[in-house]
């Protein structure tokens, strides 16, 4: 499975991951036939990229939170949202539940990496991008060694960090380019508009309201709106600001396409000990997979291979099935290899969509002669 751009997308291309709306409405459902008129709705409904299924890479790719509980919690969210401006109330009951599942689901897959990101329309980014912050924010926070409480704490302060944005008109924060100097001064109101909306809330706790305050203060002292360093931020704001710019880098937004998960990490690693707490970043990394199950990946000895599964013991040398050779010939069946038992094997860069359109050429020219000839059962 690969995630590729629009633009890159062609009539007769399986969908790879069923996308939904906020509201868990199925826009195309896995497995579907791309059309033309399928791909022309997808870019009126502004997704700027989809997963697609290719015939050497259908894994199945674990997560971290299933989709229902991942749905629900977004609805929760997109209604807390919308009725905030005239309501000036949250339910703080039905959020803290939304935490509470979302936890309990990370908590029972501790041993799975965060490797598959969503893909959303223009007017859902910020609550998918929300449910996302909040899920590895859980994950740090777990890998920290917090207890139920803090976890609950981190999780509605995680959830609710974006909350001053129910106060800008949404086509603010989907603008599909620059903001103006006015908007940007709107726009950096958001941490104190929510911490004020938060902290008026009898139930939600003050240390998740300072997470709304804080997450865009830097280590440095660069940040706003205070210029807090160091240790004076909050521990769990300051989760919140990786989980914040790594969630926003790696998914699509209306003006470019989401990085490539490597592009991302060199970032993040720039950013150490300059915008983020270096420890911090170092526990945040350790729950990310940097080659995500499902992906394609070139080796140092020239062959593709698929990522079959990660170890987050040692989540750089993952388990893969080797699918084309050095010489560009199809290897059937695939050859299952362990890199951490190989360490002579590296991988070397995962394909981008552009690389993975060159290589679907050979799939198509050469994948109906080899099940003819034999059949795939499976990896071995």
């Amino acid at each position: 499975m690969q995630r590729l751009s629009i633009e890159e997308l062609e009539p007769g291309m399986l969908v790879g991951r069923t996308i939904v709306n906020s509201e868990g409405k199925p826009l195309l459902v896995k497995n579907t036939a791309l059309t033309e008129h399928y791909i022309s709705r997808l870019k009126t409904l502004g997704l700027t990229s989809i997963y697609v299924k290719n015939d050497l890479s259908d894994v199945e790719i674990p997560e971290v939170v299933s989709s229902t509980v991942r749905i629900s919690v977004t609805k929760t969210l997109k209604n807390t949202f919308q009725n905030l401006p005239s309501k000036g109330q949250l339910d703080t009951r039905a959020l803290k539940k939304g935490v509470s599942l979302l936890a309990d689901d990370i908590m029972s897959n501790r041993d799975v990496l965060f490797g598959m990101y969503d893909v959303s329309t223009h007017s859902d980014i910020l609550f998918f991008h929300s449910v996302n912050v909040c899920i590895l924010a859980i994950m740090t926070g777990i890998s920290l060694g917090y207890n139920e409480l803090s976890l609950m704490e981190l999780g509605v302060g995680a959830l609710l960090h974006d909350i001053g944005m129910a106060f800008l008109k949404p086509d603010v924060f989907n603008k599909p380019g620059p903001l103006t100097p006015a908007d940007s001064e709107l726009v950096k109101k958001h941490p104190e508009n929510g911490f004020n909306v938060l902290r008026a809330q009898g139930e939600i706790p003050l240390r998740s309201s300072h997470v709304a305050f804080q997450h865009h203060e830097r280590w440095n002292g660069s940040g706003y709106p205070r210029g807090m360093r160091g240790n004076d931020i909050l521990e769990y704001a300051r989760i919140v600001a990786v989980a914040d710019v790594f969630e926003a880098l790696v998914s699509d937004r209306p003006y470019r396409e989401g990085y490539a998960i490597d592009d991302v990490f060199t970032i993040l690693r720039k950013l150490s000990d300059v915008y983020f707490d270096p420890y911090i970043l170092d526990i945040f990394m350790s729950n990310i997979a940097p080659y995500p199950v499902g992906g394609m990946v070139k080796l140092n000895n020239g062959q593709v291979a698929v990522v079959l599964s990660t170890n987050k013991a040692n989540p750089y040398r993952p388990q893969i099935a080797i699918v084309v050779d050095a010489d560009g010939s199809l290897l059937c069946p695939a050859l299952k290899i362990d890199l951490s038992q190989e360490r002579h094997i590296q991988i070397v860069k995962i394909l981008t969509g552009k690389e993975f359109k060159l290589f679907r050429l050979l799939l198509n020219n050469s994948v109906t002669e080899i099940r003819q000839n034999k059949p795939r059962t499976g990896w071995r």
